[in-house]
């Protein structure tokens, strides 16, 4: 199976590092143009300057956005559209939200700051750049997600919260964008091996017991997911999640 992304153009959420870094990676390998979209401008820099090592690629830049504020969304897409001509493939990646024991004490500050970052300038962003996808007849959105939009994670009501509100939001939107050549789908982790975890696991406990293959996952199986979602061999796949979880999560469908 060959895939090429010559003469494509990405827009990556959260590539700095993990699997969003993963993602643009492997693009940034098969040819296509990255603009990586990350909070931390050090981090970022070194992420772009790392990619275009690695792939011999010079199509990559770094835009510096934080998406808890209003504005970020504006920002990205005018940057982008003095990159770049058109958008062919948006991948929306939001870091994980704080950890709570209950729910309960969630301030509320928090819910409308992570409600901004991980709903509301996700579809935004969806929405801008939706009017040039349907113009040039193709698109392809993909948003990773978390387990906990199929099983709540205790520690992590946010996530369960917001996580399944964008996926729904995104299912909507696909049956309506079907017929001009866009798919939206959903990679969905279960224990992927990254600084995330670790830093959740140090407060909840170690435990691969719960996972068939007794092993975590890794930020590149994650990525290939998302290569395979965004390429022709995916063509007729929209509205789905594939869940990675090494036969985790104990659901049938």
């Amino acid at each position: 199976m060959e895939i090429n992304f010559k003469d494509k153009n990405a827009l990556v959420l959260g590539a700095s590092s993990g699997i969003g870094y993963s993602i643009a990676s492997q693009i940034a390998t098969l040819g296509g143009k990255i603009l990586l979209v990350g909070r931390n401008t050090i981090k970022l820099e070194q992420a772009v300057a790392q990619i275009k090592l690695n792939s011999s690629n010079q199509g990559i830049f770094g835009i510096s956005a934080d998406l808890t504020q209003e504005n970020s969304v504006n920002d990205i897409v005018d940057k982008a559209h003095h990159l770049i001509d058109k958008l062919d493939f948006l991948i929306l990646n939001t870091g994980g939200p704080t950890y709570h024991e209950s729910i309960l004490e969630v301030p509320a500050q928090e819910w409308y700051q992570y409600f901004q970052s991980m709903f509301m300038s996700q579809i935004k962003l969806v929405e801008s750049f939706m009017p040039e996808m349907k113009q040039h007849g193709f698109g392809r959105i993909i948003a990773i997600g978390s387990s906990s939009i199929i099983e709540p994670i205790p520690g992590l009501g946010i996530s369960n919260s917001l996580r399944p509100a964008l996926i729904a939001w995104l299912k909507t939107l696909s049956l309506e964008v079907a017929a001009h050549g866009i798919t939206i789908n959903s990679v969905i982790p279960g224990k992927i091996d990254t600084e995330r975890l670790a830093h959740l696991e140090a407060k909840r406990g170690k435990s691969i017991s719960n996972i068939p293959m007794a092993r975590y996952g890794t930020v590149t199986e994650m990525a290939n997911a998302a290569v395979f979602l965004l390429s022709d061999y995916a063509s007729y796949t929209t509205g789905s999640s594939i869940v990675i979880d090494g036969g985790m999560l104990k659901r049938s469908v």
